[in-house]
This record gives structure tokens, sequence and C-alpha cells, in this order.
């Protein structure tokens, strides 16, 4: 019987956390200082509701794309979509969300798309930042109908949940 496989591309502008949010979930580490990512695919054993394992790959990109025809290849061979934001930065980082968002729509050509954005680094908000997040809540569950989830959560829960149609 051939092993199914999943890839989830983890995309965001770069600084926001996606590589600290794979590491939270496959090492339970939780790094102490940046390193940037150029592009690291990793390769996870997750076992799902049935007690059955499915192979994850997690293609995490380095945030700058400097390379338009290597993301949309990368966009391409995925299955579903991590995009991330850092809600302590928004103007900077939400933006890029946006982008990516659309080119995944444009370069997938369903409707049937599985992403989810996680607001990262909640940690580092304000009580003054916290308006502007909820109008940006209401931006991704709303108008673009994707699953909204800050980083503060079960980081291992949010990818059961996420790739669970898969296994």
């Amino acid at each position: 019987m051939m092993e199914r496989s999943s890839i989830i591309a983890m995309f965001g502008a770069n600084k926001t956390g996606k590589t600290c949010l794979i590491n939270r979930l496959l090492q339970k580490l939780f790094p102490d200082k940046y390193d940037p990512t150029i592009e690291t695919l990793f390769r996870y054993d997750i076992r799902t509701c049935e007690d059955k394992f499915t192979k994850l790959e997690i293609l995490d990109t380095a945030g700058d794309f400097e390379f338009p025809d290597m993301l949309r290849k990368a966009i391409r061979s995925c299955h579903a979509f991590v995009l991330v934001f850092d809600v302590s930065d928004p103007q900077r980082t939400f933006g890029e969300v946006e982008t990516l968002r659309q080119l995944i729509h444009e370069e997938k050509c369903t409707e049937s798309l599985r992403v989810i954005v996680i607001g990262n680094k909640l940690d580092l908000v304000s009580k003054r930042d916290i308006a502007e997040n909820k109008i940006l809540d209401a931006i991704v569950s709303i108008d673009w109908g994707c699953t909204n989830i800050t980083a503060s959560a079960n980081v291992t829960k949010i990818f059961l949940t996420f790739i669970q149609p898969f296994a």
C-alpha cells in the first residue's frame, strides 16, 4: 500500500514566525533567537484520529519571494496553505498574506482550497492593537471564508485539525 503524503506550504512575510511554528509542532521547541530561513522541507509522520499515520511535508519559505516562478511552482505542488502574519506588525505583514492568498487562488483555480491564516506573536500585541486585529479577523473569516487562528493556541492541534481531510 502506498503511503499518503500531504504537502503544506507555510507562507508569509519574513520574520512572522513560520519556522518557529513548525519547530513548536515537530520538536516542541520555542527558539529564542531569529535565524533566517532560505527554504526547508520538513517531513513528519502524524497520527490521525483513526490511529493511522500519514506523512506530512511542510514547506517552510523565506518570506521574501524574489523569484515569482519558484513561488508559483511551490503553490502548484502543495495541497494546503498556512498563511502567517505578525499581529504585532500587521501593516508590514498582513498585506503579504493578502497577496499570497490571491496568488494561490490564481494558481490553484479551485474553490476547495485548504487555507488557514495564523496571526502569530500575539504575546507582543498591546491592548490598543486589539481593535485592528479584530478587523483583520473579520476580513479573514467573513470576506475570505478562511479559518483564522492566533498562534497562542495549541500548534499541534492546529495542524492536526488542518490535515485531517488528507489522512
